[in-house]
């Protein structure tokens, strides 16, 4: 880098300009205060810049910048390199052309530069995210752009205004510009640096440049040059006064520059008003705004909190915003615009609250985009009302990503709006604060994954006394997961690909009886001390797995009792059933064995059908112990030949005094005929000989046969089942048996003559 003092440099042709103003960039005369780094041009591996005039270029508006800082004594954040900010660039980057735009939004605030430049890879690994300013520069233009040239008539005026605003402003610029004529080898595009202007205004105000004073890299001289000026209707051409490139004309393309007064301290908040400008904005801090604040794209490089003076304060146009790090929030404050992405990427949040939106609540937006990677925030997801507004209604309003989570918090709330969810084996969570209300309404667009991949989770998560209410439907290669402690009542359609499941694994799940369940995959299970409750009759059930757990039937509009089909298998570990029928959809029926599991009970099964019932017993106690089994109901059996022969085991009881510790002293077995042949009055039921036996040689109270009017049927033979189908087998005074250890099984020694199943009259 250079630094000269001009008194004995300057020509007489920039003496003679005798300008009628001028204006520079702050710190900056012809004696001093301007940078200038010029290339090495060296042909050794590593040395040669030839193409780097935009790394020189905003290497000297940045260590001008950083050095009208350093004047202020201000804490100058830097990386971690050796020598200038030129030998910075030349270290991490190879020889080859790009902008200074690119350089200087990627120095200050972080800006991707893609491949406008080349990475020296060996060097620049830690330093490719840029960004190194921008917890403390922060101006109405951020980044850096200040005027671009059109061929519109009459732009001269334009953009002299602009170049001569800018310095007054307390820029200093880099000039992208393209060579009228060359000499030798130069290149037709080139970067330069302006520090200063001559200008004249006329009497209608239209200013016109005379004078230009800049450094450049290439002009083999050492310090500011001064340049004359032609302009034509839409061009300002510089033409170098000094150094080796006196005859090249330099037409001003492009200017962008860094602002003197564009230092914020980081410990305090970004203020942001009309004043504000609307060029993209990189944010790192706090932020406070003041009336209306046109701000254009928002980029949130850090946490942040964005609050308001009044009520009125708000942020118009129709930016997009993005959080890259941190913790974003909107505290009342709304974004005004119709349109604009959004983008939360891998964990980050985006909160909104106190009735912040990012859409416009009157005007509806079909076009936007609210892609959601880490985690959004909101109080309410209603169309207008919500804190996304008028956000495409009726369509998918929100794409999901693997880890995406999106948190509800409204005391009672509504929502339209469909998910679109992207990924393989992803997950995606909604999430319901606790005492909260949501209904998630049925429409058009559903909850669906985009693409085919399977082994896609959707977690629907309910905090404590908050009930989710799911009328979308959920369909496709998405498996359906219920956490949380409060309530989720599903009331639309599932439809899953059969490498999908349902999972219950807190809370409550309510299957209502409007519910639509065509298949749930490859199975449900309810497990952490979760409910499952059924209203109504439902089949599309494969498997079920209920472990530690309970799930309890409800009777629907139709005053029928919970039913569940069941067509692969059911098995139980320490769970309880209650009121609810499980049913299998096979037409002949086996039972393979129902078993007492270290855990508690367990069953189970294949092609079988099981109710389990915890209404009143048919035999009362009038002990101390009132408490009783609940116990599997056999049922679907209807015959030619009326016979059902029953087998039971003593281990069975014994195994039940071993779970109860002594205290259950009563136990039914109901079996249910799901309806007979027409002529047949129904079936007869006997015990085997060797269960018959034992029964008789125990020390119970009673035992028997018990129709569902809690009517002795007979002690080994019920004769024939009534029409109603329904048959008690109770045992009561188990608690004189001795509890000891036993494989506790109960099992069908003869099951004969099962052939034709229908459902029993209602």
């Amino acid at each position: 880098m250079r630094k000269y003092t001009l008194s004995a440099i300057i020509s007489p042709v920039l003496l003679s300009l005798s300008p009628a103003a001028e204006v520079w960039a702050p710190g900056v005369t012809l004696d001093g205060g301007w940078v200038d780094f010029d290339k090495v041009r060296g042909s050794a591996p590593g040395e040669d810049d030839s193409l780097m005039c935009w790394a020189a270029s905003s290497s000297n508006i940045i260590t001008w910048w950083q050095n009208q800082q350093t004047k202020n004594n201000s804490a100058i954040p830097t990386p971690d390199y050796t020598g200038s900010t030129w030998d910075f660039f030349r270290t991490i980057t190879t020889n080859s052309g790009s902008n200074p735009r690119y350089a200087l939004g990627w120095y200050v605030n972080g800006s991707d530069v893609g491949s406008n430049w080349q990475w020296d890879t060996t060097n620049s690994k830690q330093y490719q995210t840029g960004g190194f300013l921008q917890s403390v520069y922060c101006t109405a233009d951020n980044p850096v752009y200040i005027a671009n040239r059109n061929t519109s008539a009459g732009n001269t005026y334009a953009q002299a205004a602009a170049l001569v605003g800018a310095l007054q402003s307390g820029y200093a610029m880099t000039l992208e510009v393209g060579i009228a004529g060359t000499t030798g080898s130069v290149p037709s595009s080139h970067a330069i640096t302006l520090w200063g202007l001559n200008y004249d205004t006329d009497k209608d105000g239209n200013i016109s440049i005379t004078g230009a004073y800049i450094t450049d890299s290439d002009d083999s001289h050492a310090g500011l040059v001064s340049c004359s000026v032609k302009l034509s209707e839409n061009s300002i051409i510089l033409t170098p006064q000094q150094g080796s490139l006196t005859q090249i004309a330099y037409t001003i393309n492009r200017a962008d520059g860094m602002n003197a007064n564009g230092y914020l301290d980081p410990t305090k908040p970004l203020e942001w008003n009309a004043q504000s400008g609307s060029g993209e904005r990189y944010v790192t801090r706090d932020a406070s705004v003041t009336g209306t604040a046109n701000l254009g794209n928002l980029i949130f490089n850090d946490s942040s909190t964005v609050t308001r003076t009044d009520l009125t304060s708000c942020i118009s146009g129709n930016g997009s915003l993005t959080v890259n790090n941190g913790t974003v929030v909107f505290d009342g404050v709304s974004r005004t615009g119709t349109s604009g992405d959004i983008t939360i990427n891998a964990g980050t949040t985006l909160e909104l609250k106190n009735g912040a939106k990012m859409y416009s609540d009157t005007t509806y937006n079909s076009s936007s985009k609210v892609s959601v990677h880490g985690t959004l925030k909101v109080e309410s997801l209603e169309y207008g009302k919500g804190n996304l507004g008028c956000l495409r209604d009726n369509l998918g309003a929100l794409d999901l990503y693997d880890g995406a989570r999106v948190e509800i918090s409204g005391a009672d709330t509504t929502a339209t709006i469909g998910m679109t969810m992207y990924g393989d084996k992803a997950q995606y969570t909604i999430a319901l604060a606790d005492n909260s209300r949501f209904v998630w309404k049925d429409n058009v667009y559903d909850l669906v994954t985009a693409d085919g991949a399977a082994d896609n989770t959707l977690v629907l998560e309910t905090g404590a006394n908050a009930t989710f209410t799911l009328e979308k439907s959920v369909s496709g290669a998405l498996s359906l997961h219920k956490t949380g402690g409060g309530r989720l009542e599903i009331q639309g359609e599932i439809n899953l690909d059969s490498n999908s499941e349902v999972q219950v694994r807190g809370g409550t799940m309510h299957i209502a009886e409007t519910a639509g369940i065509t298949s749930l995959g490859k199975g449900l299970t309810v497990t952490d001390n979760a409910t499952l409750e059924v209203c109504g009759r439902h089949g599309g059930v494969n498997s079920l797995r209920v472990e530690n757990a309970k799930v309890q039937g409800r009777v629907n509009s139709d005053d029928d009792g919970a039913r569940i089909t069941v067509t692969s298998s059911v098995t139980l570990s320490n769970a309880c059933l209650q009121d609810v029928q499980l049913c299998a959809a096979a037409a002949s029926l086996s039972v393979e064995e129902v078993a007492y599991a270290s855990t508690g009970p367990a069953l189970t099964s294949v092609n079988s059908s099981y109710i389990f019932n915890d209404a009143t017993p048919v035999m009362s106690n009038s002990g101390t112990h009132e408490a009783y089994i609940t116990s599997p109901v056999l049922s679907g059996f209807s015959t030619i030949d009326g016979t059902l022969t029953l087998g039971l085991t003593m281990d069975f009881m014994q195994g039940v005094m071993e779970k109860s510790g002594g205290q259950i002293n009563y136990m039914q077995l109901a079996l249910l005929a799901d309806g007979m042949e027409a002529g047949q009055s129904g079936f007869a039921i006997t015990l085997d000989a060797a269960t018959q036996a034992m029964l008789e040689a125990s020390t119970l109270e009673k035992y028997g046969f018990y129709d569902d009017k809690g009517n002795l049927l007979g002690t080994t033979n019920t004769e024939q089942m009534k029409e109603l189908g329904v048959v008690n087998f109770c045992v009561y005074g188990l608690s004189e048996l001795v509890p000891e250890p036993s494989s506790a099984t109960l099992s069908l020694l003869a099951l004969c003559g099962l052939v034709t199943r229908r459902r029993r009259k209602r």
